[in-house]
């Protein structure tokens, strides 16, 4: 019988294999769109390579191989902007709206590793894009395993869900977002990453099983910490540690131990932890935005603010962001289009959450895996209600790429007889979403 958590050999052999299809599947629609002109020239301004909404026998062969391709086909819209922070490092305003994980991650480590394996590597827009974009792979397969993984932890007699649940976030709606220079696919593994620690630090034997379980407390704090500096979304694992606190309180209120009392310690530097993955980059950019007002024009308006964050300034002054700012008319079909992301989203939250509501009570004596699932329902639930009142509504499938809690519904609802046709079409509608995203980011069309 597999152990909870423990990864059966030929449940990843389907799970790699039918990574690899499906990326493929995706790779040739985006280099099959280069047959057609892209909508903006701003990939090709950006990665220095001629406008690909020339005809691609008007300039040589070796200006249009097949990793010129697929770097320009796979870097549009925001990624133009991870893959120049990439490449040397933040220099306008406007690109502190993007989360420092990635371009560190490519700049600091993948090119450097690449020049040290003797591959080229020079610090271009362009390596970065490749760089980013192997990243991006990697980084999704390795979140399709750790999810099989949290899910056997989660609901260790389950059969085969952990299976079907891998298998649906390979058919992520993200589609090509998890394979371009985007953030989502790292965020993703090192959210799913730190929810595993989470579990299997609370079911591992151990002489000292207080001190086991504060240690992943902190170590899970400190890779969800990492996935906030991917995506400031990850804020949102906060409430992992602050239902940990009251269940360490909880604990302490009904048994003063000095142990009780230390229990509080874990979450509470785990949630610090998380914290710190936006603070630091919001530090950062203060320090050099705000404290020398000597400069060119002053100081930026979101020096002054009493919470000084040039994450929200950016998002409000530059992408028009915040609570009803896109519910315009014109906007009206991108909710259409968000809808049944949207609704996914805000069912499978209320259909986990509800059952476990009871635990809130006694949260001291409910096992962390129901800890965590209440957590992760309320987090996706808030996910939700941001995106549908204050986001760009449209970004809604790819934030959704790393709440698990969506997937692991669908998964269950497929093996139910009483869901009917529902989870089949959930199922057809992911495929058919990635499959037209692709072909619509590839060719530099909205929606993004």
């Amino acid at each position: 019988m597999t152990k909870p958590g423990q990864v059966r050999s030929s449940d990843t052999s389907t799970l790699v294999k039918s990574f690899i299809a499906w990326k493929l599947f995706l790779l040739a629609i985006a280099l099959g769109s280069s047959t057609t002109p892209s909508y903006d020239t701003s990939t090709s301004l950006a990665l220095n390579l001629p406008p690909d909404h020339v005809a691609p026998s008007a300039f040589p062969a070796s200006s249009s191989s097949l990793t010129d391709i697929l770097a320009a086909r796979l870097t549009r819209w925001d990624a133009i902007y991870f893959t120049q922070s990439a490449s040397r490092g933040y220099v306008f305003e406007q690109e502190w709206a993007f989360g420092y994980g990635m371009p560190f991650v490519v700049s600091k480590v993948v090119l450097p590793l690449a020049s040290r394996l003797g591959l080229p590597s020079p610090v271009t827009v362009k390596s970065a894009a490749l760089g980013a974009i192997a990243v991006s792979h990697l980084s999704h397969l390795a979140t399709v395993l750790v999810l099989y993984s949290l899910v056997h932890r989660l609901f260790p007699d389950s059969g085969r869900l952990a299976l079907t649940t891998g298998l649906l976030h390979v058919l992520s709606p993200a589609g090509l977002f998890l394979s371009a220079p985007y953030a989502e696919s790292l965020f993703a593994f090192l959210s799913f990453a730190g929810y595993n620690i989470y579990v299997s630090s609370a079911s591992v034997p151990s002489e000292n099983p207080t001190i086991l379980r504060g240690l992943g407390l902190i170590l899970s704090g400190a890779l969800l910490g990492l996935a906030t500096a991917c995506r400031t979304n990850g804020m949102l694992n906060g409430i992992i540690f602050v239902v940990e606190l009251f269940a360490a309180l909880h604990v302490f209120v009904r048994s003063p131990r000095l142990t009780h009392a230390l229990a509080v310690v874990p979450p509470t530097v785990g949630g610090a932890l998380v914290g710190l993955g936006s603070v630091v980059p919001q530090a950062a950019a203060y320090l050099r935005y705000c404290s020398d007002a000597s400069g060119t024009g002053g100081l930026r308006p979101w020096c002054t603010k009493l919470v000084p964050s040039i994450y929200n300034f950016v998002q409000e002054h530059y992408w028009n962001t915040g609570f009803l700012r896109y519910w315009t008319p014109g906007n009206i079909p991108l909710f259409f289009l968000a809808f049944p992301m949207l609704a996914l989203m805000f069912t499978s939250s209320y259909k986990t959450a509800v059952p476990l509501v009871p635990a809130l009570s006694s949260l001291g004596s409910t096992p962390p895996s129901n800890r965590l699932l209440l957590s992760l329902s309320l987090g996706q639930g808030l996910l939700a209600l941001l995106a549908l009142f204050s986001y760009h509504v449209q970004i809604s499938t790819r934030l959704a790429s790393a709440y698990p809690i969506w997937y692991v519904w669908v998964a269950q609802s497929l093996s139910s007889r009483s869901s009917g046709d529902l989870p089949r079409n959930v199922v057809m509608y992911m495929v058919l979403y990635a499959a037209i995203q692709g072909v619509l980011f590839a060719s530099f069309l909205p929606p993004a």
